[in-house]
This record gives structure tokens, C-alpha cells and sequence, in this order.
């Protein structure tokens, strides 16, 4: 499993990992699991001892033929420093064995307890095999299918595109109102209003795609796992004397949605679709992609009554910082909490 690896590529190790010894001439020794380093042994060669070809483990050999005064050591044999081995690498006496401490070659990973060259994103442990080593992830594009690059780790999900959807606009008035375009980022590229007998679709505009995780992976550092649900669309309660359409085929963090034909109203429930992580503060963007501050809004208040209703504060994490309620003719702005923020791919 390992690649024939060159001294100049051990002193590069075992300085990154600031763990090395000055010698004579120039030379430094990396130290590794195994402990400090002695001299290295000379190259076996015409001047290497009779032992070194005996089939046999003898005079200052560390395995069979290699180590010690003879020709380095492949992987997976005994080793006694860094030095007897082919990669320089030598972790409880074994040549290319590595720990979650242990420093490998350039162009080299821990596969399966050795030092060894990536050939795919299956040797890498979630993250992806980019020129022999395991780096991690950027976009989703580069793990697998089904996968999502989860703050650089490829795990099970699956993406969902995102449009940003304009502000309130009137129509012109009319007997009661619900308006379902608040500058929301949701899934759905359009979103509608109402001034009775009014009504308009709007388009909202693309604006990158989500990662929901639908595996049971722990939350990565610095994230909150908050489970998604996919709402159903509005459906008709038999009609009433005004309405409100909280079910808007919307992908949300609540389990729930309502709607009101008054004086009828009815609780649907909502699907669950995966988990949204959501970092404690704004991440970095990904490439050719966004990053966008969420915020945690309140749940609906009563204002007092009133003529007809919309409840724009439905408890929903969002990208907008303050939510609206209308319980005509009274109106009132709540704050949403900043809660972190979300990555969106392009």
C-alpha cells in the first residue's frame, strides 16, 4: 500500500508537524509515533552487509533483509525509527502504520491503520480523495450521489433549490388580505397575495440550494441540527368570510401549518425531510455560493381581535429579521432572534 517516498519528502514531515532534530550536514531526522529518531542508516547497496540477503533477521535488521544497515522496510514490517522504512513512517514498530496522531507522506492518508496513496472518496471517511490525500469537501458535487458536502464531510442528504421572494405589495386594497411574499428565502419559486377579491403570483428569484442531511450524523462543531419539515399546499376549507394560508408548500423548521376560511380553521401536519445545520454564526460561503443569517421568529400573537387576519409569525427560522401580524385594522412588526446562519451551494 505504500509509494516509494524520498528524504526530502520525510524532512517536509516532520517539520510541518514540529517535531524534528537537527544533524550534521544539513540533515533532519522527523520524528514520528515510534519516538526520536536516530542517524539514518546507510543506503543498502554493494556495501551492505552479507545479512541483508540471508533470508534472515539478523545483525541490526529491524524485519527480514530490511532495516537497520539494509534496505529500508515496506509497509506492514517491523521497524524500529522512521528511517527504516520505505515512507519514513514507522508507528509502534510497524513500518506505514498510522493513529489519529500520525503525520504521512505527502500525497498519503490513513487508510485502514497504513499510510497509503487515496484512490477514491471510499478511502477517505467522508471527506474526498483529491491527489492521493483525503481533503475535505466543498460542494456536494464532489461527493457522491445521495451525499451532501455537510460542512466538509460528504454524508447522506439531498439538496433542495432555494428562491428569495420579493417584499409585501398591495393590490389595491380590498375587503381582507393575506400576503404570502415577506422577502422569505423558501422552495417554492413563486408566492402569492391576496386583497379580496385580488389576487397575484409573484415569481421569487433563485438563489442557491440547501443541504438537508437525512442521515442520523451528530451535528458538525459549531452547527445545531434543526429537523425540516415539507408542508402541503393550501387547501380549501369550504370557504369563509376572509382567509389565511399558512400552508404554502413550504420546506420549514415547524411540524405543522394553518389555515383559516373563517370562522373555520384547520391544523395540517408537515412531512419531515431532513435536517437543516445551522451554524451558531454566519459560515464562510462555498464556492460561487452564498451564506445567509437566519433568524428564529415568535409564534403567532393575538393583537386583540379584529375584522380579518394574517399571521406572519409562525415560530419559523427565516431569513428575514422581523415578522408581521394584521388582525384588521391593527398591525404590528415582531423581532425575530438571530440565530447563525446557513450555506447555500450554487
Amino acid at each position: 500500500m505504500g509509494h516509494p517516498f524520498f528524504l526530502r519528502l520525510g524532512v517536509a514531515i516532520g517539520l510541518a508537524s514540529g517535531l524534528a532534530l537537527g544533524c550534521a550536514n544539513g540533515q533532519v531526522i522527523p520524528t514520528g509515533d515510534a519516538g526520536i529518531d536516530a542517524a539514518p542508516p546507510p543506503d543498502a547497496g554493494a556495501d551492505a552487509p552479507s545479512t541483508c540477503s540471508d533470508k534472515v533477521k539478523d545483525g541490526t535488521e529491524t524485519d527480514v533483509d530490511c532495516g537497520g544497515a539494509c534496505a529500508k522496510c515496506a509497509n506492514g514490517l517491523h521497524c524500529s525509527q522512521p528511517m527504516d522504512c520505505k515512507d519514513v513512517v514507522c508507528t509502534n514498530g510497524i513500518c506505514g502504520a498510522c493513529g489519529p496522531n500520525t503525520v504521512c507522506p505527502i500525497g498519503q492518508t490513513c487508510i485502514a491503520g497504513f499510510c497509503a496513496a487515496c484512490e477514491t472518496n471510499a478511502d477517505c471517511n467522508g471527506q474526498i480523495c483529491n491527489a492521493g490525500s483525503c481533503v475535505p469537501c466543498t460542494l456536494s458535487s464532489e461527493c457522491a450521489s445521495g451525499e451532501v458536502c455537510n460542512y466538509g464531510t460528504c454524508t447522506a442528504g439531498t439538496q433542495v433549490s432555494m428562491y428569495q421572494c420579493p417584499g409585501m405589495v398591495s393590490l389595491g386594497g380590498g375587503a381582507w388580505g393575506f400576503y404570502g411574499c415577506q422577502n422569505q428565502l423558501t422552495n417554492t419559486p413563486t408566492c402569492y397575495e391576496i386583497e379580496s377579491p385580488t389576487t397575484q403570483t409573484f415569481n421569487c428569484t433563485y438563489t442557491g440550494k440547501l443541504d438537508l442531511v437525512t442521515s442520523s450524523a451528530p451535528a458538525p462543531p459549531g452547527t445545531t441540527a434543526v429537523p425540516m419539515y415539507q408542508c402541503p399546499g393550501p387547501v380549501s376549507l369550504g370557504g369563509g368570510s376572509w382567509g389565511f394560508y399558512g400552508c404554502q408548500s413550504q420546506i420549514t423548521n415547524t411540524p405543522t401549518c394553518y389555515e383559516i376560511e373563517y370562522p373555520t380553521t384547520k391544523t395540517f401536519n408537515c412531512t419531515p425531510v431532513g435536517t437543516m445545520m445551522l451554524a451558531s454564526t454566519p459560515p464562510a460561503a462555498p464556492p460561487g455560493g452564498k451564506s445567509v443569517p437566519m433568524y428564529q421568529c415568535p409564534a403567532s400573537v393575538s393583537l386583540g381581535g379584529g375584522a380579518w387576519g394574517y399571521y406572519g409569525c409562525q415560530s419559523q427560522i427565516t431569513n428575514t429579521s422581523t415578522c408581521l401580524e394584521i388582525e384588521s385594522p391593527t398591525t404590528q412588526t415582531f423581532n425575530c432572534t438571530a440565530v447563525g446562519g446557513i450555506p447555500l451551494e450554487p
